[in-house]
Formats: structure tokens, sequence, C-alpha cells
């Protein structure tokens, strides 16, 4: 994937979403030492976030294993679900459940 010009600059300089639902999803295997770190600070963008880490999953594996893909997919469903329903939240104890049972 290509980010458009600016993409990362961009990035770097927004400070805050506000209470905007936000999921951050980490996959446990890092290319970089720091990435776990980044991605912390990340989650911290907004005051209405679930950070999850993925375990043993790779980035890659977050896509091609198909264990790892429905667990992504389901987090990701599930916050779709309650903002479409006009939630200012998503339920974190459902997120939670259907990420440990795909565990």
């Amino acid at each position: 994937m290509v980010a458009q010009p600016g993409t990362f600059t961009n990035a770097q300089h927004l400070e805050s979403l506000g209470e905007l639902p936000l999921v951050v999803i980490t996959a446990d295997i890092q290319a970089h030492p720091e990435w776990a770190k980044l991605q912390g600070e990340l989650s911290t963008l907004s005051s209405n976030n679930l950070h999850v880490t993925i375990s043993d999953a790779s980035h890659a594996s977050l896509i091609f294993n198909p264990q790892h893909a429905d667990q992504v997919c389901g987090i990701t469903r599930q916050l779709v679900e309650a903002v479409r329903a006009g939630s200012r939240s998503f339920p974190r104890d459902k997120v939670t459940l259907i990420f440990k049972t795909l565990q």
C-alpha cells in the first residue's frame, strides 16, 4: 500500500480525535521494537479507545491467517455496528468477548 503524499506528515500533527470511537489493533510480532509503543500512543488520540493486541500475529497474518483475520473483522464489525446505531462508544464487553472467543 502506498500512502498519499503528506499522509504521514498530516498524521504526525494530529493531536486528538476527541471522543470519536477508535480501535487500534496491534500484531504481537513486530518488525520494529518501538512499534508497540507507537501503537499505544496512537490509541490515546481518542478518549473513547480500545487497544487490542492479537497474540502470535504479524502484520501480514492479520489479513492472511484466517484466525487472525476473523479477530480483526469481529472487532471492526462491532465498532461499525455501534457507530451505525448512533452510539458514541462501542460495547467493550462484546468486543472483548468476541476477541477472547476467537483466540
